[in-house]
């Protein structure tokens, strides 16, 4: 197949926007796409060389073609896992260790995108404790090589309806994406369905030579693709309708390629962009455990030179020599096998905990002792059929409702059993990223208009309650983020700087609707920049004090302000978690290390204890209060 320089100036952008967009440089909030780039690449090489092959041989040896494919991916990927496996083991905390031995096991079978499809959702571990999380691109590309051959095989029976045919697969795989970038993101993200269609948008070039000499079109492609990295950000649902900007950028490049991406230091980089690809990201998670409240992107003009030369040297004595058949037939397997056990070692060891000393193992077992029962287990369906979630005693008439987000659903395991020792019941209505408002949507990805009508199902559902306990991160609803996510709009908000005048409104309209009701409602609680169970450890690691809280009014005084009118306007209780936790500092633990925290901002058995005690005796006045 006819070299092109241009495709690796290409690559060299793709690659690029990645990097800048994983160092957290401003302004490159869509540097995902650049793996977009890649897999529109991918399909057109494929594609053109199953082609070639046909041409030439008259078939296709699928065996070959698979050999030449894991010569290409797996040596590099499992140099890159296993380089990354002793600096984990010093640098990692358990859990994060664990989860590295999952992803470590299973990076030579290409399947890491499965693993991390079913660790997404609300509580995933973040992406900065994931050293092998890019993986997932790797394994895409594993198994389309492992589909597509045999599919364009069984196509060939098709004739001249080969082409529309592929045209057709890749339309459906398209509509696919676009439903399930809103209805379940992680799968539209990690999963092979949901982004075929951006390989067969590169397959389908190979029907047609370059479009011409003119490269004003390659020109806009380019535009596309850098629109793309600049204006999308992680709150974009993604792929569907926003990856057409790199996918239709990338095909408009590869047809049209301008002339300036085949210069030297470009298609240099793009040659190398596999190994900086594979190196950049656990170069970056690791250098974030040693300093984790560091932006990376600062460092830059630093780290780019080390990661070129990283790449160059993977390229040079890796990539290149294992192209030759039959090389790394001894290695290879040793590695895949030394990847394998290792991975699952470290995984049935529940990440070496022994390796830490038992202050800093006090935290982290704590926080792994947590659950949420009632939270994100019911939709609005379940309950208009009176599918309900009761905490408390048995046999005994719900008196209490409490609604709310995770910050409402953290409470129940300790309101539950104290409920139940005195002999009451509630019903939970817990949603992620809902607040506790009837008709009160949101834009977060994955919710849409999923969050109004599960309130309005749940406000409906209060028959005989006359006691309504509100809690939830409140913050989100007027500064539309959650720690270092995008901003996202809520209720009638167009953007996320409508959101306090929005949430304003809307408790306008709840005041109405808790009229005759007793309303106890839960202000935020102090949150941390980190998950405090790590924050603890590794202040003991490092022999230094409790770690510091969140700036309080700096990220709450909008919705304080708010909900403190809602309660005076209301009769409403107001509970402020800062009388029980900050005393006046903040407390993340208590005097023997257990945190209060799960995570950065929800609570743990016992810091839910700790609330859950403040609020007893507001909810006997509330009681009292009725009775009179």
């Amino acid at each position: 197949m006819r070299y092109r320089a241009d495709i690796d100036g290409l690559r060299a952008i793709a690659v690029l926007a990645v990097i800048f967009y994983h160092a957290g440089l401003p302004g490159v909030g869509g540097g995902f796409v650049g793996v977009d780039v890649f897999l529109v690449i991918s399909g057109y090489l494929i594609a053109t060389l199953l082609l070639e092959q046909e041409r030439v041989r008259g078939r296709i040896d699928l065996w070959d073609f698979w050999a030449r494919r894991v010569r290409r991916l797996l040596p590099l990927t499992l140099t890159v896992a296993l380089v990354a496996l002793p600096l984990g083991w010093v640098l990692l905390l358990p859990h994060y260790l664990k989860d590295f031995g999952q992803s470590l096991a299973l990076s030579p079978f290409f399947a890491t995108n499965l693993l991390f499809w079913q660790e997404a959702g609300y509580f995933t571990a973040r992406a900065a404790d994931k050293p092998l999380l890019h993986l997932w691109s790797l394994a895409l590309e594993g198994q389309f090589y492992l589909v597509f051959p045999l599919l364009w095989i069984l196509l060939r029976r098709a004739g001249d309806a080969r082409w529309p045919l592929v045209g057709a697969l890749a339309a459906v795989s398209f509509a696919l994406s676009l439903r399930a970038s809103h209805a379940m993101p992680e799968g539209a993200y990690f999963l092979l369905p949901f982004r075929l269609w951006e390989f067969l948008a590169g397959a389908l070039l190979a029907a047609r030579p370059l479009a011409g000499r003119s490269t004003q079109p390659g020109w806009v492609g380019l535009g596309l693709i850098l629109l793309a990295a600049v204006s999308l950000d992680a709150a974009t649902p993604f792929p569907g309708v926003a990856a057409l900007l790199p996918v239709l950028g990338t095909v408009l490049v590869i047809l049209w390629p301008p002339r300036v991406l085949g210069a030297a230091p470009l298609a240099f980089l793009g040659r190398i962009s596999f190994g900086l690809y594979l190196w950049h990201f656990p170069v970056f998670v690791l250098l974030a455990q040693v300093w984790p409240d560091a932006p990376l992107w600062p460092a830059l003009p630093l780290l780019l030179p080390g990661l070129v030369a990283l790449g160059w040297a993977s390229w040079r004595w890796i990539e290149q020599p294992m192209r030759r058949p039959g090389a790394g037939r001894h290695l290879l397997p040793g590695a895949v096998l030394a990847a394998l056990v290792a991975g699952l070692g470290l995984h049935l060891s529940q990440g070496a905990p022994g390796r830490l000393p038992p202050a800093a193992r006090i935290p982290l077992a704590h926080a792994e002792r947590w659950a949420m029962p009632c939270h994100d287990t019911l939709h609005a369906s379940d309950l208009r059929a009176g599918r309900l979630c009761r905490i408390g005693a048995e046999g005994v008439a719900p008196g209490i409702a409490l609604l709310g987000d995770s910050h409402a659903g953290h409470l129940t395991p300790a309101l539950g059993p104290m409920l139940a020792a005195r002999g009451q019941a509630a019903l939970v209505f817990s949603r992620g990223w809902c607040a506790p408002i009837p008709g009160f949507g949101t834009a977060a990805p994955g919710r849409g208009p999923e969050c109004a009508d599960f309130m309005d199902a749940a406000w409906d559902s209060l028959d005989g309650i006359d006691t309504v306990i509100l809690s939830a991160q409140w913050a989100n609803f007027t500064e539309g983020r959650r720690g270092n996510m995008p901003p996202v709009s809520y209720g009638p908000a167009r953007h996320p700087g409508e959101n306090p005048a929005a949430f304003a409104t809307a408790l306008d309209g709840l005041a109405a609707r808790v009229a005759g009701r007793r309303v106890i409602v839960i202000g935020p609680v102090p949150e941390y920049p980190r998950p405090v169970p790590d924050m603890l450890a590794r202040a003991v690691l490092a022999g230094q004090g409790a770690p510091a809280s969140v700036p309080y009014g700096t990220r709450n005084a909008q919705a304080l302000a708010a909900l403190r009118a809602f309660a005076a306007r209301t009769g409403a209780g107001f509970l402020d978690p800062r009388d029980g936790f900050c005393t006046p500092v903040c407390r993340a633990a208590d005097p023997a290390g257990v945190p209060y925290y799960r995570d950065e901002a929800h609570l743990s058995t016992a810091g839910a204890t700790l609330l859950v005690q403040q609020l007893m005796p507001l909810l006997d006045a509330q009681v009292s209060a009725r009775l009179r």
